[in-house]
């Protein structure tokens, strides 16, 4: 996607959600928490604007665009999204998600569920794209990014409802909320590394395709123990989905990275053999 529609994107989810807000709590059942959440919507659609106008001005396109400004404002809004998004999504503010008595997570508001997550990994998206296009960092970062924010919502998630979890008899779902949130964090640590050395401009190696299969057991264990009978994510729910998609992106990032071997072991073969044939 090119920078001016991811802008033009990231306008049209921040407006959903700032919709479905509005829609869903009226001026007397609002908290600081709500307020806060409207407050980043209507930040996030501003500052869209600004960028998607700014496109069709040399000026800005000159001064604020493909620089540390425009990097330093999507920073900014990313992280105001990513406290947004735990409070929309924390199931004791009955906002997005709440509990059952049996400790299952539900969803509330279709579309305040689903375009909070996508308009947070969109501000996750405009950091990454705007660094890879600085060409000092790898190019698969924004996987690593997403595979951050998929670990930062399991333990989120898992730490809001293990009171529940490890109330039911049920021990084994206890269990594994426990190990969803060690998987998490696993994974904010070792995605952490990923993303400090490529900021670093160190050279990566036998560390990424290392860290990327730690990465992929991980949650392909997850997925097999948490999303069956017993699991905390036999549901959909915020945990169910970032299971399989962090499986999914670690997967993407492990697979690339033995075509991109492949493909350069048959360069080099085709190198030597053209070699051998000149007399």
């Amino acid at each position: 996607m090119d920078r001016l529609g991811s802008w033009i994107t990231y306008f049209a989810l921040s407006f959903i959600v700032l919709a479905a807000l509005i829609d869903n709590f009226p001026i007397d059942l609002r908290d600081p928490k709500t307020d806060y959440a409207l407050g980043t919507a209507a930040f996030s659609m501003i500052i869209c604007l600004f960028y998607v106008a700014g496109h069709f001005f040399t000026a800005c396109v000159q001064n604020c665009m493909g620089n540390m400004f425009e990097l330093g404002i999507s920073i900014l809004t990313c992280l105001l999204w990513t406290i947004a998004i735990s409070f929309i999504q924390d199931p004791e503010n009955k906002m997005a998600t709440d509990t059952t008595a049996e400790g299952e997570e539900v969803i509330r508001s279709a579309n305040l569920y689903f375009f909070s997550w996508l308009v947070f990994f969109c501000s996750v998206y405009q950091v990454a794209s705007i660094f890879e296009d600085r060409q000092t960092v790898d190019a698969s970062l924004t996987r690593w990014f997403v595979l951050l924010a998929t670990s930062i919502i399991l333990v989120a998630n898992n730490s809001n409802t293990i009171g529940e979890a490890c109330d039911d008899e049920d021990k084994k779902t206890c269990y594994r909320t426990r190990y969803g949130i060690g998987v998490g964090i696993c994974g904010i640590i070792l995605t952490g590394i990923i993303i400090l050395l490529a900021f670093l401009g160190k050279p990566q190696g036998f560390v990424h395709i290392g860290v990327s299969f730690v990465i992929l057991v991980l949650y392909f264990l997850g997925v097999a123990l948490m999303t069956s009978a017993s699991g905390p994510a036999r549901m959909l729910g915020n945990t169910y989905f970032s299971l399989w998609g962090g499986f999914w992106v670690a997967s993407q990032i492990f697979y690339e990275f033995f075509a991109d071997k492949l493909k350069k072991g048959e360069k080099e073969d085709d190198m030597a053999g053209m070699d051998q044939s000149e007399p």
